[in-house]
Order: C-alpha cells, then sequence, then structure tokens
C-alpha cells in the first residue's frame, strides 16, 4: 500500500522565524539524507520502501512529505517518524528540533484496503479516521512534539497581521459579508497565509531550477529524476516542455502577477502562465494553515471566494484534464498575452 505521510518539524520554543536563507538551508538538509535513503526498516523487521518525498520550508519549520510503501498505516507513520528523528540525530544543527505532528493524509480506497488486511483482538477501529486520530497520539514516553493552543493562537495573529499586504484586497473578497459569510478573522487568517505562501512559491521554484540545472541527463522535467515541488504540480500533460527556460520564464511571470496582487491596483492575469501561478500560490497557503490545524470549511470558502476573484473565467483548472488535448499545445503560448495585455508582462517572458 502506497501512504502519504505529512511530517511536520519545528524548531524549539523561542526560536526567531527563519529567513529566506535559512528555510533554504532547512529544506537542503532535511532532503540530502532522503535523496540517498532507499528503504526503511519498520517495526518487526519490515521492511518499507521510500518511493519519493518532498520538503517544504516555512518561517516556523518545515513540512516533509514522505511517500512510503508499507503493509499498513502504523507502519508508515511509525517509519517516518523514525526516518526524520535519524536526520536529527544526525545533524548537529538540528539539535532540540522536534516533530510537531506525523501522520497519513488519509485516502478512503487506501483506508479501507488497509484496514480489511488487519484482523484479530488487536484490530484496529473500523472507522479510517478514528484509526488515524488514535495512532496520531505521542507514545508516552516518546519525544513527540505537540503545539500548544497558545503557540496555534500565535501563529494565527502571526497570519493575520499579514493580511493587509494584499493591497487593494479585503476581507469581502474572501466571502467576508457575503450571503455564505466567512468570518472575519477567517478571511484574514486566509489572507495572510496567502502572503506567507509568497515567500514559499518563490523559494521553491527556485529550487526546482536548480535542481533541474543540475540534473545533467536531463532536457526537461519529464527526464530528470530530481524531486521537484513546484513543477511536479504544474499539468501533468506538459511535463516535456518544462524545460529550464520555461522555469525561468515562469519565474518572472509568477514575480510579476504577484507584485500586481500586492500593490493598490489589481489587474488580472495577462497570460496563462500569471495565472497558474497563482492556482499554486493558492495551493501553496494550504498547508501552511493545515499543519496547524486552521484548515477547515470556513477557509476552503475563503480560498473559494478569492479564486473567483483573482481568476474568475480565466482559471487554468482546465489544463489538468486527463488528455486535454490530443497533441499537448506549446507551453510558450502560455506566456503570450492579448495585443491589449502585452505591455502588462515582463520582456523576458515573451521573448525566444
Amino acid at each position: 500500500m502506497t501512504y502519504f505521510v505529512h511530517v511536520d518539524v519545528v524548531p524549539p520554543g523561542g526560536f526567531p522565524s527563519l529567513d529566506p536563507l535559512q528555510r533554504a538551508g532547512v529544506a537542503r538538509l532535511l532532503a540530502d539524507p532522503l535523496e540517498h535513503l532507499e528503504g526503511i526498516d519498520g517495526p518487526d523487521d519490515v521492511s518499507i520502501d521510500l518511493d519519493d518525498f518532498r520538503v517544504a520550508s516555512h518561517p516556523d519549520g518545515a513540512l516533509v512529505l514522505l511517500v512510503l510503501d508499507a503493509p499498513a498505516l502504523e507502519f508508515a507513520e511509525s517509519a517516518a517518524r523514525e526516518v526524520v528523528k535519524g536526520i536529527f540525530e544526525g545533524t548537529e544543527e538540528f539539535e532540540d528540533w522536534a516533530i510537531a505532528s506525523c501522520e497519513v493524509k488519509l485516502h478512503d480506497e487506501l483506508a479501507q484496503a488497509s484496514l480489511a488486511a488487519a484482523d484479530g483482538l488487536d484490530a484496529p477501529p473500523a472507522d479510517p479516521a478514528e484509526r488515524a486520530r488514535l495512532h496520531r497520539q505521542p507514545e508516552p514516553d516518546t519525544d513527540l512534539a505537540g503545539l500548544t493552543k497558545e503557540e496555534v493562537e500565535t501563529r494565527c495573529t502571526q497570519l493575520r497581521k499579514l493580511a493587509p499586504q494584499l493591497g487593494s484586497f479585503t476581507a469581502a473578497h474572501f466571502g467576508h459579508g457575503r450571503l455564505d459569510t466567512v468570518p472575519l478573522a477567517t478571511a484574514e487568517l486566509a489572507a495572510g497565509a496567502l502572503v506567507n505562501a509568497i515567500d514559499v512559491l518563490t523559494d521553491e521554484l527556485f529550487g526546482d531550477l536548480i535542481s533541474l540545472a543540475e540534473d545533467e541527463t536531463a532536457d526537461s522535467v519529464e527526464d530528470s529524476d530530481a524531486v521537484f515541488f513546484v513543477l511536479e504540480e504544474l499539468p501533468p500533460a506538459f511535463t516535456e516542455q518544462y524545460t529550464q527556460l520555461f522555469v525561468r520564464r515562469f519565474i518572472i511571470a509568477a514575480a510579476t502577477i504577484v507584485q500586481r496582487l500586492t500593490s493598490t491596483a489589481w489587474q488580472l492575469p495577462a497570460t496563462t502562465a500569471e495565472a497558474l501561478a497563482l492556482h499554486l500560490l493558492l495551493q501553496e497557503a494550504v498547508p501552511i494553515l493545515d499543519v496547524y490545524g486552521l484548515y477547515d470549511d470556513d477557509v476552503e470558502s475563503a480560498y473559494a471566494a478569492f479564486r473567483e476573484t483573482i481568476l474568475g473565467d480565466l482559471d487554468p483548472e482546465w489544463l489538468y484534464d486527463e488528455d486535454p488535448f490530443d497533441e499537448p499545445d506549446s507551453v510558450g503560448d502560455w506566456f503570450t498575452p492579448s495585443g491589449t495585455d502585452i505591455h502588462r508582462v515582463h520582456l523576458y517572458t515573451v521573448t525566444d
């Protein structure tokens, strides 16, 4: 069975927020050992395979996603916890860092298959959600660190203070004051997480460019064995066209639309690339909240309202449809603006 285990790691209490350079260092220190890890010894000498991984750092720590092939959910979570603890123990820079949470994000079919494999008096609860909840609880003598209510409230305050940086956007653009109203605090929280996501998206794009450049045998993402953060979230039908030049152009397009997003005069995306950058930015905001247990139905509604505001008919989700084309178009078209929008795009993105 394949399990996606999310491991949230945090520095010791009182540690200052990580700056961009520190976040890049944290991500690399976590990724390096994982790149050389082929298998994991799970409980009871069970062999567990690491199929893939991702590391995303943020001002308050990092989120590690491990894709594990394990016989059951419990084995996957236990193995993931031990792997990250091993990295901490072998890396001086991670002294006093802790695991805030380690859990499988449940997929109904995978969970039911895992349950079907269990039997006997010690079988887990029949409800997958209850099963996951029980196994997320720390064992009595472990060093698994939990987030206190005060830590979550502090994070909420930090994010809400970022909301005004969205320039011309208000809580109303996140659904506050509408028929199905979103609470003001939730709208501000969603806006702040989106501002925070700008740093994450930008750092990860530069990291993806470096990873692709370092893979000298690959002409594009399709040919590369590297682990990518953002590029693997782009429409999969075009992976053979995600070259170094494409990534450089996409970084400029993302920077351009983010600049307009934080200005006092909002203008809709001028190109498909800019719309895709906004789509990815909204995706990046979700784990920023989720690692603190702050992503809920109200936040989802807030982002749905905001997505309609900033994308509308330009929403690029149709590019993710299965087999949207018999032969995929050129991604070069993603950077082509209409005649009236040519003055709003960076020259580098429209020059071969």
